[in-house]
């Protein structure tokens, strides 16, 4: 494990100068409660906008100030942003405790990495660069989720130990802007997709796809609501392409879930129950049909801190797993005959009737099909097999029933 300890600087600039840039990290989401409500409804009246809940705004006062800021500072590569904080000249003076006062106005993470530039925090960078020298290629998601919330639990006490900063969140800041920075530097390592997960994208989107062009609110038996939901829409697709670390995509989920209930509110008094929402976050999946959602799901559930997590967040989050569920089981749950629904899928073009394949599902077809060992596939007779045969052709029979299972899935 990694530890937060004092110590030298260690040097790795051989690693550094190896690191390729990565694109540049967009703006913040900026909370619904902030610039996306004005956009969303520019006359909210009193009675409406006190029910937009702020919980989300409180978490992090960086959002504030990144409304109103027109362009976003490059971030550097990964190992290299590390040791541009290690080296930088700004590294000789901490954050003085006016700068990080509840005045300050610069957005959280800028006085996050600030913190982490002041000579008191050298060594929780160092230990956070060898971890990110030294984190596998190859793990598991959940394992690798463990390893960041370990490293996380010692590195953000030990620069709230040392921090000068007064903010009377302070302890939020440094939770908060660690787990941006280190899932930042490991996003490729963090965001990787496992074939079996790969084969649900696939199906979750090929089926999306088949009715995004002909759904009606009367399939979801649901009305229309009076308002628009495409900024609802531009938020669940943001989560998936804009932003990588998973307090932002959970932010974009809560912003959407957001404007679908001020939406189905505008013009009632009463608050709108799940049984309208759930078809609302439906329609709006369907017109945004996210790249890699399965996977973008299982990326901010794993390495989101659990801690961290608001009651209000969680709700949003399970109800966006609701709405997954409820789209992978389609045409089920739809006011459609099937045959008119095999019907129009086809016409939408994303499924014929001989059930062929893109060329990415063709890749994960085979990439499927290639852990099957099949040693007993030129076995002719019952008579051939021994007693130690019976284990390992078991094994062989769930493992090409498990690909099977999935390969009905990606067709439908």
């Amino acid at each position: 494990s990694f530890v937060c300890h004092g110590g030298s600087h260690l040097k790795m600039a051989d690693d550094m100068d190896q690191a390729q840039p990565e694109p540049e990290e967009p703006l913040d989401p900026v909370p619904y409660d902030q610039s996306v409500a004005a956009a969303a409804a520019p006359e909210v009246d009193s009675s409406t906008q006190s029910a937009v809940d702020t919980s989300t705004a409180a978490q992090d006062d960086e959002s504030a100030s990144v409304a109103a800021k027109s362009t976003a500072e490059p971030q550097q590569g990964e190992l290299a942003d590390l040791e541009c904080l290690a080296d930088s000249p700004k590294a000789s003076t901490a954050p003085t405790s006016t700068g990080a006062s509840q005045s300050d106005s610069r957005p959280a993470y800028a006085v996050f990495k600030d913190l982490l530039k002041a000579p008191e925090a050298a060594p929780v960078l160092n230990d956070v660069r060898l971890f990110v020298s030294r984190f596998p290629a190859e793990v598991t998601r959940q394992v690798a989720a463990d390893m960041i919330h370990q490293l996380q639990a010692q590195c953000t006490s030990k620069l709230i130990e040392v921090s000068q900063l007064t903010a009377p969140n302070v302890d939020s800041l440094v939770a908060e802007g660690f787990e941006r920075f280190i899932t930042l530097k490991l996003y490729d390592k963090l965001f990787r997709i496992p074939d079996a997960e790969e084969v649900d994208n696939e199906a979750l989107r090929r089926r999306i796809g088949g009715i995004q062009n002909w759904l009606e609110w009367q399939h979801l038996g649901a009305q229309q609501p009076k308002e628009s939901l495409e900024l609802a829409v531009t938020q669940l697709r943001n989560m998936a392409t804009q932003f990588r670390a998973p307090r932002d995509k959970l932010v974009c989920v809560v912003n959407a879930s957001k404007i679908i209930v001020n939406a189905l509110s505008r013009g009632r008094s009463d608050p709108s129950p799940s049984t309208e929402v759930l078809p609302a976050l439906v329609w709006c999946v369907v017109h945004s049909n996210p790249p890699h959602l399965i996977s973008n799901l299982g990326y901010i559930k794993a390495f989101r801190h659990p801690q961290r997590i608001t009651e209000e967040e969680s709700s949003w989050y399970r109800m966006l797993e609701s709405a997954v569920s409820f789209l992978q089981t389609i045409p089920q749950g739809l006011n459609i005959d099937p045959a008119e629904y095999r019907r129009l899928v086809e016409l939408a073009g994303q499924e014929d009737a001989k059930g062929g394949f893109t060329p990415s599902e063709k890749s994960v077809v085979r990439a499927a099909v290639s852990v099957i060992p099949m040693t007993y596939d030129q076995v002719t007779s019952v008579q051939s097999l021994r007693v130690p045969d019976i284990a390992p052709l078991l094994a062989e029979y769930q493992e090409m029933a498990r690909v099977l299972r999935k390969l009905q899935n990606l067709v439908g």
